[in-house]
């Protein structure tokens, strides 16, 4: 349920994004097509988008060849007007308040200059004064006190100009959006072929994006307000406990397959399993230490794959998962031995041989473990070019075919047709 929840949430929020690209992509490639059609004279140049839509749908419809408009567009030019203006008033708005920022920042000068007339004021005990010191100390600090004010109070045309120049400039992006919109010349075709090309063109883009059908996720808040409603009232789970008491799980099944497993794994023998959740990967503890070992040998990483596996697989078994398949497929795990497919020995040692021996009897072993002990299911489809010793009598094995003699898991028949 809170799976469900959230992934419904996100999912109308990505439609409602989706929604919103595409309904810009659309309006885009209208007005692209209606600009071309313009730029050929074919309507005129001043008509409005729907308009635009239901002439260019008519000329299709009539089948005839269209009269070509040849006049300029007068709009364009009251456009380019009104660009010009705007942006010279722009241009004046933004002069005024740098002139005006620089007009404060010279009073500010003059404020550092007037300021000893503070120092007088202080001392004025101490100071022999004259018949005119009153007079003259008296006028600087009014002056002092008017341009300290002036500094710091915020007048109208800081805040006036600055909204004058954004209101402006949202004018400026209006008037050039519209004549982004128009032709900026009329253009003839070069040929017959050029201009019914283009009518091709126009006939099945205009299928396209010639009506806006109304799309649900555009009206899908509702829904995705009742759903976030309802994710709120949930409680969701903290399953770390349970999820590190499953990796405990898995790691005593792993456990128990390396101690089958012995001797083949060499200096490993003894080593313990820990599963890093993050990286998804088994890894191998040496014994009564922290010690994560690098393990090597492509060998030694078959068998990890295969305790891996088997053992997770038993895990899910155990906790009765219903969404994992019950089987396994297994490709070759002897071709650690049989060196690369484009040199493969031709002999094998004895010692790996007894490897081998062993990888299948830890498979069977887990075939077993999942039908006898947890009364389950599982199948194992291992395929191999191992000679049958290495599989006999071993419970669980049953020899399916074998491809020799042009016989092959994708016959050449198969292919051939």
């Amino acid at each position: 349920m809170i799976l469900a929840i959230g992934f419904g949430c996100t999912q109308l929020d990505r439609m409602q994004n989706r929604s919103s690209s595409k309904k810009d992509d659309f309006h885009d490639q209208r007005i692209e097509i209606i600009k071309r059609a313009k730029e050929f004279g074919l309507i005129d140049p001043d008509a409005d988008v729907p308009d635009a839509i239901q002439l260019l749908k008519k000329i299709l419809s009539d089948n005839v060849s269209p009269s070509l408009v040849d006049h300029n567009s007068k709009q364009s030019e009251l456009l380019k007007n009104q660009e010009y203006q705007f942006n010279q008033i722009i241009r004046n708005l933004k002069r005024l308040k740098s002139e005006y920022a620089s007009y404060k920042d010279v009073l500010a000068d003059v404020e550092d200059s007037v300021k000893p007339i503070n120092f007088l004021c202080e001392k004025k005990t101490e100071i022999i004064k004259t018949s005119i010191y009153n007079e003259i100390v008296s006028a600087l600090d009014v002056d002092f006190r008017s341009i300290k004010s002036d500094i710091k109070a915020k007048t109208p045309i800081d805040t006036n100009v600055a909204d004058l120049i954004k209101g402006y400039e949202k004018q400026l992006v209006e008037v050039r959006s519209k004549l982004a919109e128009l032709p900026q010349e009329i253009s003839a075709f070069q040929s017959d072929k050029d201009k019914y090309l283009f009518l091709g063109e126009l006939k099945a883009k205009l299928e396209l994006y010639g009506e806006q059908t109304p799309s649900r996720a555009i009206n899908n808040r509702p829904e995705l307000q009742d759903l976030q409603e309802k994710l709120e009232t949930l409680t969701v789970k903290d399953n770390t406990e349970s999820r590190n008491m499953y990796i405990k799980l898995l790691e005593e099944i792993i456990q128990e397959y390396i101690t089958f497993a012995g001797s083949v794994l060499q200096n490993y023998e003894k080593y313990h399993p820990d599963f890093d959740y993050s990286k998804k990967i088994l890894l191998l503890r040496k014994p009564l230490t922290d010690f994560i070992e690098n393990v090597g040998s492509s060998s030694n990483h078959m068998f990890m794959h295969l305790f891996f596996f088997c053992g997770l697989h038993e895990a899910i078994q155990i906790k009765k998962a219903q969404f994992v398949p019950s089987y396994l497929i297994i490709d070759q795990p002897s071709r650690p031995y049989w060196g690369d497919p484009s040199a493969p020995k031709k002999k094998i040692d004895h010692s790996d041989e007894v490897k081998i021996r062993k990888a299948f009897e830890l498979m069977d072993l887990f075939v077993g473990r999942i039908v006898n002990e947890l009364r389950g299911q599982c199948q194992l489809i291992v395929f191999e070019h191992v000679p049958p010793s290495t599989w006999d009598k071993l419970n669980h094995v049953h020899l399916v075919d074998e491809f020799t003699d042009g016989n092959a898991l994708i016959p050449d028949s198969w292919i051939m047709e």
